[in-house]
């Protein structure tokens, strides 16, 4: 198969890769689903604080229970991916890369994965597990993106775009940069990755991420784009 009609199979693949002063306290405190024994829970705390100053966030709040409430915040912040900037994209994709690397192989395959909703709860534990491992600066700065994200969504920011032409050419060079045999598995792999072992679809992410974050501008923000695209 040559490499001009295997590309958009390599994409796709990649593709497939949260009133008064005292009640807004309460509402903040109702709204954070991580133990205050977690390292994401003070962040996560200082994030909800700014968003129920909102009143569009606030006004969202009052449409359901609290597990509805948490399941739109979140909706909110993922939805609004889209809506970033490259800049910020681009710091996502330092935390996704920095998660990938401190999960064991399986939780980074299921992870790369991505995209069965039936795994939906296992992703988010694995997720949540490598963020605490991270350092706290990098879990404030996941915490900030989600609160951009969130804005973004509820603003209507126009969803940034990248030319087709330029997502394969970004593909292209982050595929042409590895070693030969590297090329080999990556094409292999990528079109095929809810099949592939653990093994294989770890370090597809893996090597993604890495050459991604690699890649000179404006590539590393295109990819960094590609990704958010999930």
């Amino acid at each position: 198969m040559s490499r001009k009609i295997l590309l958009p199979l390599l994409i796709a693949g990649v593709l497939s890769l949260g009133a008064c002063k005292k009640v807004q306290e309460e509402v903040a405190a109702a709204q954070n689903p991580y133990p205050k024994s977690s390292p994401l829970h003070e962040p996560f705390d200082r994030m909800l604080r700014k968003l129920v100053n909102d009143p569009r966030y606030v006004a969202l709040l009052k449409q359901g229970d609290k597990a509805q409430a948490q399941r739109a915040g979140f909706e909110l912040a993922q939805k609004g991916i889209t809506r970033l900037d490259h800049a910020t994209l681009e710091q996502r994709l330092e935390i996704l890369a920095a998660v990938s690397e401190k999960v064991d192989v399986p939780k980074c395959a299921l992870l790369a994965r991505g995209g069965n909703p039936n795994d939906a709860q296992a992703m988010s534990a694995a997720m949540l597990q490598g963020l605490e491992t991270l350092q706290p600066a990098q879990i404030d700065q996941w915490f900030e993106i989600s609160l951009k994200a969130t804005d973004a969504q509820l603003s209507n920011t126009p969803p940034q775009t990248v030319a087709p032409a330029d997502v394969q050419a970004a593909m292209t060079s982050l595929i042409n940069a590895l070693p030969a045999d590297q090329q080999q598995r990556l094409v292999k792999v990528l079109p095929q990755m809810a099949q592939a072992s653990d093994a294989d679809a770890c370090w597809a992410a893996r090597t993604l991420y890495t050459q991604a974050l690699a890649a000179k501008e404006p590539v590393r923000g295109q990819l960094a784009w590609v990704f958010a695209q999930q």
